[in-house]
């Protein structure tokens, strides 16, 4: 299968009628293409890279958690779906840090994991002492059962933190 899309691809390079004129120079639409793409993709990566603020890094073509990367299998490039169990023991100490920046170039958004628990309970926790807000994503899937104290951010997390509050 990958030689058939190399020789359709290849095939394209070599047929492109279509040529556009850029800096004095003709140069076929499919190479045009190919450098729009590939000057997104470094803007990207730069792009993530300063969103999670140049922790130790991890770079990998997908989102782990995201297809295409949850569907791919787990290896040195591709982290996969399984990868926080497959590389619980090796993973933190791979970098040096307790908390590791995972930065996709293709597809997907920038994440961090830790194993500090501190990190851990105070994004988990969230709501009005933190500035982490959870996103509208993550909770989706405890909607189903109503609004509740997990799901719930903000002002309704106060509100229900209130009302749960005495029963612990």
């Amino acid at each position: 299968m990958a030689q058939g899309l190399f020789d359709f691809l290849s095939s394209l390079y070599v047929n492109s009628s279509v040529q556009i004129r850029f800096l004095g120079h003709e140069i076929s639409l499919f190479s045009a293409v190919v450098a729009v793409f590939i000057a997104s993709r470094v803007f990207k990566l730069i792009h993530g890279i300063n969103a999670v603020n140049h922790l130790p890094r991890m770079r990998v073509p997908f989102q782990p958690l995201a297809a295409p990367g949850a569907v791919l299998p787990t290896t040195r490039w591709n982290p996969g779906l399984r990868f926080p169990w497959l590389w619980r023991f090796t993973f933190y100490k791979r970098y040096q840090s307790e908390n590791v920046s995972i930065v996709p170039f293709i597809s997907g958004v920038p994440g961090i994991y830790t194993s500090n628990l501190d990190v851990a309970r105070q994004v988990a926790a969230g709501g009005h002492k933190s500035s982490f807000v959870k996103p509208e994503s993550a909770s989706q899937a405890l909607l189903l059962w109503g609004m509740n104290l997990v799901a719930a951010d903000g002002d309704m997390w106060r509100k229900h933190r209130r009302i749960m509050g005495p029963a612990f």
